[in-house]
């Protein structure tokens, strides 16, 4: 992933995603830096609602949080055409189909720090 401007609200997450994805990443080069020249990494480019639609979900089956991607961020990216077709998905160079247990994990460690409920007063 490019380091191009993330709001500064999704910087923890972008930061947790780029530690877990990009060192396993396809277009990822030796020096960890990204290759993709001509398109923004999928990820990068959709992250506010990718965190926001993999946060209402809290369930063992990945299943459902490839169907919330699919409803709430594929629609509204580029590559996806009118009738729900995505070349790069199809392929299996989106990186939030090729990475989504990684991203998941790091949005949730994100959303466990972010969140965390402070012990009952006694």
């Amino acid at each position: 992933m490019h380091d191009h401007a993330v709001d500064p609200s999704y910087r923890d997450y972008m930061d947790r995603i780029r530690s877990r994805v990009c060192a396993v990443c396809l277009d990822s080069r030796d020096d960890k830096t990204c290759s993709l020249t001509k398109r923004t990494c999928a990820i990068e480019g959709h992250l506010p609602r990718l965190v926001a639609a993999l946060s209402l979900i809290a369930s063992p089956h990945i299943e459902e949080y490839e169907a919330a991607i699919r409803a709430e961020v594929c629609p509204g990216c580029a590559e996806q055409d009118a009738q729900g077709h995505c070349s790069l998905r199809s392929d299996g160079d989106c990186a939030l189909q090729a990475y989504l247990p990684l991203v998941l994990d790091a949005v949730e460690e994100v959303n466990a720090t972010r969140f965390v409920q402070p012990p009952p007063k006694t």
